[in-house]
């Protein structure tokens, strides 16, 4: 029965995407009715192709192939990878590669080594790839951040039907597209060559359009592709070379059968060198206007990585009715949604991550950091989004008339006897009702403002048992002070311990849960396997103290896993420093209430001066002329005595 299901539903899986498929055609082909210029690659330059003889092919000589082979994989030429032998990893090729007396790795980077012997991309060192004697490897990003050809790696089980979905979008552009299966012979690379060396982020932006509209085509192509796109970043690393890719055509892999060119059916080209003698290059005027003719057709606007994903969805893409479980987080079944509209719930859950982007801008090393920060999970069945996404997935569900089913799953807990004996300002009661209205959101208000005391007013109100998360052990106490003050708890603690509170604490040396009221630091939650305690289960309103401070990993796994019926984030800032603050509001919702700082600084009894200090603290000159490390900097100021001794005069 549940393989009858499963069949059934794979084959509606195939048949909406199908029908999302032919919308998208309807969907160009109405575009091109309104643009004034028509694609960049017309198809009588198909056609001539078509007829057009190969100049290279199998019986031609080795020079011409060379010749060929160079016209077309192109990208750093002073430099190329060789692939280790005994294990899997490549390195610059240098012809000191760890000769005694001269080779100084691991101690030194070849790309700062003095005595380094790199091996150009020539025709010696093309030839010996081909003929087997190595295998290299592509640095596709120049050091004028520039390109001559853009690639794309699809592996796992799923690589065909990715590579067909892509192929035929290209087609469906008139774009011309290239299948290498990969060395390992379980993948493809997707190669586009141009005519000229062009932007590296003009031609990434080219492949992650592409990208864009093969995910709402296939749901199976993931945010995780714009990570396997080379180059790998817009601009070149300082002290790198960037990422490379495994050059085609390798003698050993291409007896396999592998690191050779495919046809349009994924079938091994007969004549390797006819086919590739007869490649089309796109010219960068032809990618930008590609780009503008394609752009439009997934987003609502908004540059890849730039801003929020944003997907344009209509009433086809989702079933009659869209189920959705709200526990500890919001649950739909994927069936009879279509590819776009998978798409479009994974972006609700998504954001462009910012290390990825302040990493390049620094010229910094961007392999191992993904483009997209992904906070939904996602099986073969469901998809579940944090439950900060529900405002902005039922708005949209509306807009658009679909008809939505919200069962609540949450958990309560049984009412407490609990009552406030503060009193709070009008502003703090301004601030109370805004949250207290609603059941998940953020508070954001500057140090002094009382967000303590607004928490245990909430708690009073709600009744529930309350789970407090903080993230240092002074905080800890701070609100086991304020809530023994605030509140009157009317509740028997079950235990043989002679402390009876109410309020419990967990971690800091502490270990004493009651139920009622716990303050538990954020570590504490969990077990040594680094899984989410179930202690998470048992509380129905939960606060998150300084929910900037705490990190972005292990923020969502908590608050992912938990059931709670309210959440709460308190801050004194809704941003944090590494830039992953929308993370912040998809598990604890939006800011419902902001404190102005400057309004609020007015207030006070004291005025506010900055008075630049100005010290003689310098870093010393290195030999070598290289700019000193960040973490040498930070050591050689925080150990300054003249600098020290100036802070503590000015404090005193």
């Amino acid at each position: 029965m549940h393989r009858d299901r499963a069949s059934l539903i794979k084959k509606i899986k195939v048949l909406e995407e199908e029908n999302c498929r032919l919308k998208l055609e309807v969907e160009a082909l109405r575009a091109l009715m309104y643009t004034h210029e028509k694609l960049p690659v017309e198809s009588q330059v198909e056609d001539s192709v078509k007829g057009e003889l190969p100049t290279v092919t199998m019986n031609s000589s080795s020079e011409e192939k060379i010749q060929l082979y160079m016209s077309l994989f192109r990208g750093r030429e002073d430099v190329c990878a060789k692939r280790w032998q005994n294990k899997p990893g490549y390195s610059p090729f240098c012809y000191n590669d760890f000769k005694p007396g001269v080779c100084e790795k691991p101690r030194e980077k070849c790309i700062s080594c003095k005595k380094s012997a790199f091996a150009p991309l020539d025709k010696t060192s093309v030839e010996g790839h081909l003929l087997g004697k190595y295998v290299l490897g592509l640095y596709p990003l120049t050091q004028n951040d520039s390109c001559y050809l853009l690639a794309m790696d699809f592996d796992g089980e799923d690589w065909e039907s990715d590579i067909r979905t892509i192929q035929e979008i290209c087609k469906n552009n008139s774009i011309p597209v290239y299948p290498e299966r990969s060395r390992s012979g379980k993948g493809v690379h997707l190669w586009f060559f141009f005519e000229e060396e062009t932007r590296a982020s003009l031609a990434r932006a080219f492949g992650a359009r592409v990208l864009d509209l093969a995910m709402a085509r296939n749901s199976n192509i993931k945010f995780a592709s714009y990570d396997r796109l080379f180059p790998s970043q817009d601009m070149l690393q300082k002290g790198g070379f960037g990422n490379l890719i495994a050059l085609p055509l390798q003698k050993e892999a291409r007896v396999k059968g592998n690191t050779v060119f495919l046809d349009e059916e994924l079938n091994e080209a007969k004549d390797q060198w006819a086919y590739l003698s007869l490649v089309r290059k796109i010219s960068s005027t032809q990618i930008s206007k590609l780009l503008e003719a394609i752009k439009s057709s997934t987003r609502e606007g908004s540059d890849v990585g730039k801003s929020v994903f944003k997907v344009n969805i209509s009433k086809e893409d989702f079933p009659d009715t869209v189920n959705i479980e709200k526990s500890a987080g919001l649950k739909i079944c994927k069936d009879g949604l279509s590819a776009r509209g998978i798409l479009f719930l994974r972006s609700l859950a998504s954001y462009s991550n910012p290390e990825f982007y302040s990493k390049q801008a620094m010229r910094l090393s961007t392999f191992g950091t993904p483009r997209v920060t992904e906070v939904f999970e996602e099986d073969e069945y469901t998809i579940t989004l944090p439950r900060g996404a529900e405002e902005e997935l039922l708005e949209k569900l509306k807009s658009k008339n679909i008809i939505y089913k919200l069962e609540d799953r949450r958990f309560t807990g049984r009412k407490l006897q609990i009552s406030f004996t503060g009193k709070l300002r009008k502003d703090q009661q301004k601030a109370f009702r805004k949250l207290e209205g609603h059941d998940e959101g953020v508070l954001s208000a500057t140090t002094g403002f009382g967000k303590t005391v607004i928490g245990a007013a909430i708690i009073a109100k709600k009744k529930l048992p309350t789970l407090i998360l903080v993230h240092t052990r002074e905080l800890a106490l701070q609100w086991q002070e304020r809530l023994e003050e605030f509140l009157d708890i009317d509740e028997v603690v079950e235990t043989r311990k002679r402390n009876k509170s109410p309020i419990g604490q967990l971690g800091g040396g502490q270990n004493r849960i009651t139920g009622i009221i716990d303050i538990v630091l954020m570590q504490s939650m969990f077990n040594k396997d680094k899984s989410v305690k179930n202690l998470i289960n048992n509380y129905g309103l939960i606060i998150v103290d300084e929910c900037h401070h705490i990190s972005a990993s292990s923020f969502t796994r908590i608050i992912s896993s938990a059931p709670a019926k309210y959440i709460y984030g308190l801050t004194a800032t809704p941003y944090r420093k590494d830039g992953h603050h929308p993370i912040i509001f998809m598990q604890c919702g939006p800011i419902r209430f902001k404190v102005d700082a400057k309004k609020e600084a007015e207030l006070k009894s004291f005025e506010h001066y900055i008075i630049p200090r100005f010290t003689s603290t310098r870093m010393p000159p290195k030999k070598d002329g290289e700019p000193h490390h960040i973490s040498n900097i930070y050591k050689q100021v925080s150990e300054s005595q003249l600098r020290n001794n100036l802070i503590i005069n000015d404090v005193l």
